[in-house]
């Protein structure tokens, strides 16, 4: 009996591969591991930092220049403040009078006439003085009496001059402790009254081109007597003792 021929044709090949147990297969990796670059590869570049604006960048270099510029002014005047060390200049009270004298101790007023000679001297030999807005002031018992102002002027090196200044009280009020202390004073002893006078200025040193900057100057001139006569009530005195009386300069 002979083998009956199979209807089925033979198949050649591979065999069809085993199912996936857990469904479709994975998909395939890639070749390097997303976001990293793959090994052996350049590190990817750093991107630039933001530039900054340009008007920061200008406000910046403004300030530093600014601060240099400073600190190079700043030493400058030191070392030259420190070679040519300004002396303060030296004031004095050359003669006052005073002349229509009328206190009224009742009502506390005061009227008069108070002529005053001054002496500025610069003791600098290398530096210059400049005055401006120059003042003078009287006073008794710490009270304001009159104020008057005086020109402005220029010292060379080491000169002096002289300036004067004529302060009027019309009438002004006083307290009532300074107003007994006049009178009893004007009555008692010598009849001598003493008077401060206070100088004010604004005041800068030169030398050639460089100048310093402005200072406010006050000269204290204290124990001014102005003598009207033993037990008199003269509307007219003028200064007695020492003179001139040299005054505290203060800047």
């Amino acid at each position: 009996m002979t083998r009956s021929a199979d209807p089925s044709p033979a198949v050649t090949g591979y065999p069809n591969p085993y199912p996936y147990v857990y469904g479709a297969p994975p998909p395939r990796p890639p070749p390097h591991a997303v976001p990293y670059y793959p090994y052996g590869a350049g590190a990817a570049p750093l991107p630039a930092p933001p530039s900054e604006p340009r008007s920061t960048v200008f406000l910046r270099s403004l300030c530093a220049v600014m601060i240099a510029s400073f600190l190079v002014l700043f030493v400058f005047n030191l070392v030259l403040w420190l070679v040519l060390r300004p002396n303060l200049p030296e004031i004095a009270v050359s003669w006052a009078a005073v002349s229509g004298f009328n206190l009224t101790a009742a009502a506390q007023q005061l009227s008069a006439d108070f002529n005053l000679s001054l002496t500025f001297h610069n003791p600098n030999d290398k530096l210059r003085i400049d005055y401006d807005e120059i003042g003078v002031a009287v006073l008794y018992d710490s009270e304001i009496i009159s104020y008057a102002p005086i020109p402005p002027f220029y010292q060379q090196k080491g000169s002096t001059t002289a300036a004067g200044a004529r302060l009027v009280a019309a009438s002004e009020y006083l307290s009532s402790d300074a107003a007994k202390a006049m009178d009893w004073d004007r009555s008692h002893g010598d009849g001598a009254l003493s008077f401060v006078f206070r100088v004010f200025a604004w005041v800068k040193f030169g030398s050639g081109a460089w100048w310093t900057r402005r200072d406010a100057m006050m000269a204290h001139c204290k124990d001014v007597r102005i003598g009207f006569g033993n037990g008199t009530v003269a509307a007219a005195g003028a200064l007695v003792g020492p003179s001139p009386k040299n005054c505290l300069v203060l800047m």
